[in-house]
């Protein structure tokens, strides 16, 4: 995982470094296509919303956001496909950036639109508890 991290840092131009990533944006939350397997009931289900949490100053990923399974409600990590990290690495090193130069926008989903997914399910949704839904402010 580190490895890619520092392959997509290295070669942003100019590259960026750990020693200069600012520390109050060092935490980057990132999202995208992601899958998972039930450990316990074996049931499989994708997903669009794949959170994870990545330290760009220590280039590495620090935390997998779960989701429950529909049929028996054990949590379960994610798994990304190796294209879709890089995607999700890239979109985190835009958002630092945009943060950085002030141009980082929050995007919402329209009430109309139905919800992309079940909060009960989702751990970065605190399992329905969260006051609003992780898709409600995404970024761009």
């Amino acid at each position: 995982m580190a490895y890619i991290i520092r392959e997509v840092m290295d070669n942003e131009d100019p590259p960026l470094r750990p020693k200069d990533v600012e520390w109050k944006y060092r935490m980057q939350s990132t999202y995208g296509p992601g899958y998972a397997r039930c450990t316990n009931c074996n049931n499989s289900w994708g997903t669009q919303l794949c959170w994870l949490t990545v330290n760009l100053k220590q280039r590495r990923v620090v935390k997998w956001w779960e989701q429950k399974c529909k049929k028996c409600q054990t949590p379960n990590r994610m798994r990304i496909r190796k294209d879709d990290l890089y995607m999700m690495i890239e979109m985190a090193i835009d958002k630092y950036y945009a943060l950085i130069d002030g141009t980082f926008r929050k995007r919402r989903l329209r009430p109309t639109e139905s919800d992309p997914h079940d909060m009960k399910l989702c751990e970065r949704c605190r399992y329905g508890e969260a006051e609003q839904p992780c898709w409600m402010n995404l970024w761009y």
